[in-house]
């Protein structure tokens, strides 16, 4: 807890907690808000499943060979390219490659972030600082949706809070990259 790159990474292993389950939570009213068909949106939920699969196998791969420091910090930018996609996107048929990008986010971070922690802190404080990520984590995502809905209900248009988002992703990606070359 009083090791600095910790807190500076804290910000990218709890951010897709509370976006993507604010985005996925309110998915109905950013759908009818872009006039898109539900049906379509639902159906790219596929491409999600099967990227994030393959994604996190492909990563574990990498990291294997590079280590997560190295892939850590380039996690948050695939999620904001993910963000902007549905941010702009004026064809619904954009949720595919929005569902696409999320998976290969999903399967990065979450695999990234199982192998970071040891990389950084050793396997001796393992159990708490995993406990500690997790905890938060699950805070984070109880957070997305009244966020969301806070932002949904005042008026906001959901591409000003996905821009939002991405921008905070990025800047969670740059903090990551300082905490991880330290």
């Amino acid at each position: 807890l009083r090791d600095r790159r910790f807190w500076m990474i804290v910000p990218a292993a709890t951010g897709p907690a509370w976006i993507f389950t604010g985005v996925f939570f309110h998915q109905v009213a950013i759908v009818d808000a872009k006039g898109w068909d539900f049906t379509t949106f639902a159906m790219a939920y596929l491409a999600f499943a099967i990227t994030k699969v393959v994604a996190g196998l492909v990563t574990g791969m990498v990291i294997d060979r590079a280590s997560a420091r190295r892939i850590a910090p380039f996690t948050m930018p695939v999620m904001a390219v993910a963000l902007v996609i549905l941010a702009f996107a004026t064809d619904p048929l954009a949720a595919w490659p929005f569902m696409i990008v999320v998976g290969i986010h999903m399967g990065m971070h979450q695999t990234c972030m199982s192998a970071l922690w040891p990389e950084l802190y050793g396997r001796l404080h393992i159990g708490a600082i995993k406990a500690l990520a997790m905890s938060m984590g699950v805070f984070a995502s109880a957070l997305g949706p009244p966020v969301f809905g806070y932002g949904l209900d005042r008026g906001t248009d959901p591409f000003f809070l996905l821009v939002a988002c991405a921008t905070y992703a990025l800047a969670a990606a740059v903090l990551t990259f300082v905490a991880v070359r330290r």
